[in-house]
């Protein structure tokens, strides 16, 4: 399978857009950062649901991020979304949710992707020097454009590259339809990545 760089502006990167007024939340001390990462791809069968507190914010969204990365739990109206356009690439996982004076939440479910696309092709990004955030900072580097391997990618609507969630365009068209919020999504060429994790 080839992709040219014009055809990646058909994926976008799935990510947290670190709003303040939404819930934001933190695992049961049983969660460790191995186990999070094996929970967010689907590799891990669990017999009980997973405990999330309030942590930040304090209003329910259809995305509820959590501050151990890389969780995430949704609502019944985004598990909706995904199956009615049987959409390839997650799964989710038994959760439960509470606010921010111990009331349950319901209808929410921790989510998983289980599609691949492989290793971050940094071959095709291109090196740019940003000028510095503050008077006092410094000039930084990024690259600029996330791509992926096709021959990695297995074909899925979801996906993982490395860590990076990516969605294909009908994804974010149908999430956009139905007012999923609490989700960011930026077309892969627009995507920055720090320089400094990728210099070899």
């Amino acid at each position: 399978m080839s992709i040219s760089v014009a055809n990646y502006k058909a994926f976008s990167w799935m990510s947290d857009p670190l709003a303040s007024r939404p819930l934001r939340l933190d695992p049961d001390d049983s969660v460790r950062k191995e186990m999070a990462w094996s929970l967010s791809r689907g590799q891990l069968d669990i017999d009980r649901p997973i405990r999330f507190v309030a942590a930040m914010g304090g209003k329910p969204a259809p995305l509820l991020w959590s501050r151990l990365t890389p969780l995430v739990c949704v609502h019944q109206r985004v598990v909706d979304v995904l199956s009615q356009h049987s959409f390839k690439g997650w799964s989710v996982y038994p959760v439960e949710v509470y606010g921010r004076k111990g009331e349950p939440i319901p209808d929410y479910y921790g989510f998983a992707i289980t599609g691949r696309g492989g290793e971050v092709d940094i071959s095709r990004s291109q090196l740019v020097t940003k000028p510095a955030p503050t008077e006092r900072g410094r000039p930084y580097q990024v690259y600029l454009g996330m791509y992926f391997h096709p021959e990695q990618w297995d074909g899925s609507d979801l996906f993982f590259v490395n860590g990076h969630r990516v969605v294909q365009e009908r994804v974010v068209k149908a999430f956009k339809r139905a007012k999923i919020s609490n989700v960011q999504f930026i077309s892969l060429p627009d995507v920055e990545l720090d320089a400094y994790l990728y210099r070899s």
